[in-house]
């Protein structure tokens, strides 16, 4: 299975980045747990990649106390600038945060601790205990009860393997602050948000065209081949069982408004407001805050609401449409 990034070259380009960014000399095996807990890149592209980068004097590296350190050489800091724009942003940034964070919590001394107890003879159900300590203090501790003791053996590898990730998502879940990626929110039964999101990363999409709304496909395709009405395509498509009882949601364009939302967000990595307008897509613009200048309290404007009243009939026209990588004129 290859990396989701892409090539040798890309992983080679993405690991320069990291290591420039980092800019302090790290073992060889902190690097690859770096590396490999970004998802991203597989291990062997990885290994053959570094080693390639060692022959050819990207990378640098010197021991000390009989440890070998590696850092990125100068000629490495030229290509990684130079060739940085070859790997989407959006990668870069959340890996060096990924990064940043792994380091953070190594270099603080953080012990992980995870252990099974308390295995019932009858059931076969176990106790998974996990803690991390921080100079003696704890700072996490969970107890869990698995039914089988294999799933609790996986558990424990898991959080001896990457307990920063866990903590990490355990307390991003706790908060609230995570996203909920569910498939068939776009496209139905079409696996489209993690190829988006992961095997398509290393890839500049410029558009996105589908289907986005099986009811309303349904009852146009009636309408224009058969020579259906509008009211008897929405019956047929009801008596079906493609079509809601309440309709509004599908025929009015909320549905295709809410997915091409969802769509957009992973092909461009901008938020698309769909909160400003009724049934059709607003062309929004952000500031720096990312919120929608229309959804202010200052919307209420006389040079917004024109704004908006302009746009409302140009999307009616299908005069609005995607400019470039991320833009909607």
């Amino acid at each position: 299975m290859a990396s989701t990034i892409g090539s040798k070259r890309t992983v080679k380009i993405f690991v320069l980045y990291l290591l420039e960014n980092i800019n302090y000399p790290l073992e060889y095996c902190t690097i690859n747990d770096i590396v490999m807990q970004t998802d991203y890149v597989m291990f062997l592209d990885f290994a053959e990649s570094f080693n390639e980068m060692v022959d050819g004097e990207l990378i640098e590296s010197f021991e000390e106390d009989g440890l070998t350190y590696y850092q990125v050489s100068d000629k490495g800091r030229v290509i990684a600038q130079a060739l940085k724009s070859d790997v989407l942003s959006s990668v870069l940034d959340s890996a060096m945060t990924a990064a940043l964070r792994y380091l953070d919590f190594t270099k603080r001394g953080i012990v992980a601790e995870c252990r099974i107890e308390k295995v019932d003879p009858k059931t076969g159900k176990c106790t998974v205990y996990c803690s991390l300590t921080e100079k003696k203090n704890t700072i996490f501790e969970a107890t869990l009860v698995v039914d089988s003791i294999d799933r609790a053996r996986r558990m424990k590898a898991n959080f001896d393997d990457r307990p920063e990730v866990i903590y990490r998502g355990f307390t991003a879940l706790m908060a609230g602050n995570v996203n909920f990626l569910f498939e068939a929110s776009v496209g139905g039964g079409i696996p489209i948000i993690r190829p988006m999101s992961r095997c398509l990363a290393g890839n500049n999409v410029n558009e996105v065209a589908g289907i986005l709304n099986g009811t309303s496909n349904f009852i146009l395709t009636k309408m224009i081949v058969d020579g259906m009405s509008f009211s008897d395509a929405l019956a047929l498509a009801q008596e079906k069982g493609y079509a809601e009882k309440d309709p509004t949601a599908d025929v009015e364009g909320f549905d295709a408004t809410n997915k091409l939302s969802i769509l957009s967000s992973l092909a461009f990595n901008k938020k698309i407001c769909i909160g400003c307008g009724e049934s059709i897509i607003e062309a929004c613009e952000y500031n720096e805050e990312s919120t929608c200048i229309y959804c202010e309290n200052k919307s209420n404007s006389k040079k917004n609401r024109e704004k908006k009243s302009k746009m409302k009939k140009n999307a009616k026209k299908g005069k609005i449409k995607w400019k470039g990588k991320n833009k909607l004129k």
